[in-house]
């Protein structure tokens, strides 16, 4: 991903690529203070880019995600919204097929240390208000699908596997792991951030 040459090789002569970032093995240690994550990812998405030009290919699939259409108000996803505009950019004889998904299921795995220590799942936001979650099966199949359709100009499509309460998940959860009293409780965003923090220090 940071090697410009490498990727206007492997692009080249292609049908079609797809194209996705990531952080730590490529960019570094997310917790490494001397790492600007969000810029290290715009210099991939920045390669990409040239890569596709230098490469000629004319057919993109992007892995974006929701919130992507926003520039502030979406935290680290931010990211994606500038890879979106960078892509942009291109020629308009690439078409590119943007795919959004939702939340993942497997970011569920960072309630287990809540659960554990706790005895309860705890975030700045609960109840029984629907949350769309996705499977990343699902991702590659929509991922494979896109890639089989014929591709026209500039579209984006958003993935959802299901819609699921925070309240339903915990009764879900808790079933499934023999916690059946597993309850979802929502503090401040303050005390999150503490929480945030203190680990963080740790």
């Amino acid at each position: 991903m940071q090697d410009i040459d490498f990727l206007s090789a492997t692009f080249k002569h292609a049908d079609c690529v797809y194209l996705m970032e990531t952080i730590d093995t490529v960019v570094g240690d997310i917790h490494d203070d001397n790492i600007d994550l969000l810029e290290a990812i715009r210099d991939i998405g920045w390669n990409y880019k040239r890569a596709i030009e230098n490469s000629g290919v004319k057919q993109v699939v992007h892995l974006s995600s929701i919130c992507a259409h926003m520039s502030t108000g979406n935290g680290f996803l931010v990211f994606h919204h500038n890879v979106e505009n960078i892509l942009k950019q291109l020629p308009k004889d690439v078409s590119i097929k943007t795919v959004r998904p939702v939340g993942f299921y497997i970011n569920m795995i960072s309630l287990i240390s809540t659960i554990k220590n706790e005895g309860h799942i705890i975030s700045n936001y609960g109840g029984n208000e629907k949350e769309l979650w996705v499977s990343p099966y699902d991702i590659t199949d929509v991922v494979a699908e896109e890639i089989d359709m014929p591709f026209e100009g500039r579209t984006i499509r958003y993935i959802a596997s299901d819609e699921l309460s925070p309240n339903e998940i915990a009764i879900t959860l808790g079933q499934a792991i023999g916690k059946r009293e597993l309850q979802w409780k929502v503090i401040t965003d303050e005390e999150l951030l503490d929480i945030w923090v203190k680990k963080w220090d740790e």
